[in-house]
């Protein structure tokens, strides 16, 4: 490994770390995902998802014991990331392709968190999400279902802002041509 590769993937987990404190203050989303797609942009799959799992890793002893739980997803997140950017579909400025390739990586990684949500949680995590779940529980809707309908819309929005920051970085930093 090089030592720019070291230090960008570093950084990329720090960039997660400080995105993670901030959705979990302000509970609206998630942004520990921006240093994922950038990592996986940059450099493939496996380092999205060597740094997705150390962020919630780090995230989880430092502040949200929940985030031990979803490193699942963030390993989901950090391989579609990769795959879907190296098929081209973040390359071109075509508004289709962004949205199928975050669409792509949006509903496995939601799937899954609805999964651990529901099963670990009864639908009850440190995220704004909870109070959605709450709700639709009341209404009879199952917990899977509650955590997945509630968690979807968020993740969308938050996936849509955290890969288009993250293609934004990529492409200003002159690295969006790497060779890996």
């Amino acid at each position: 490994m090089k030592t720019k590769t070291i230090v960008q993937t570093s950084m990329a987990v720090a960039i997660n770390i400080v995105g993670a404190y901030i959705g979990t203050v302000v509970k609206f989303v998630f942004l520990d995902t921006i240093g994922t797609f950038m990592a996986a942009f940059l450099f493939g799959p496996v380092y999205g998802m060597i740094v997705g799992a150390v962020t919630l890793l780090v995230s989880g002893t430092l502040f949200d014991s929940s985030a031990y739980f979803f490193i699942p997803v963030q390993i989901i997140l950090g391989l579609l990331g990769g795959y879907i950017y190296k098929s081209g579909f973040f390359r071109d400025v075509k508004p289709v392709k962004i949205v199928i390739g975050i669409l792509g990586i949006t509903i496995p990684a939601s799937v899954v968190a609805a999964i651990i949500a529901s099963f670990v949680f009864g639908g009850i995590t440190t995220s704004g999400t909870s109070y959605i779940v709450m709700v639709l529980k009341q209404a009879g809707v199952s917990v899977f279902n509650a955590s997945f309908i509630s968690q979807l819309p968020m993740d969308l929005l938050d996936k849509t802002i955290t890969i288009l920051l993250a293609l934004t970085i990529v492409k200003r930093l002159k690295l969006d041509n790497f060779k890996r």
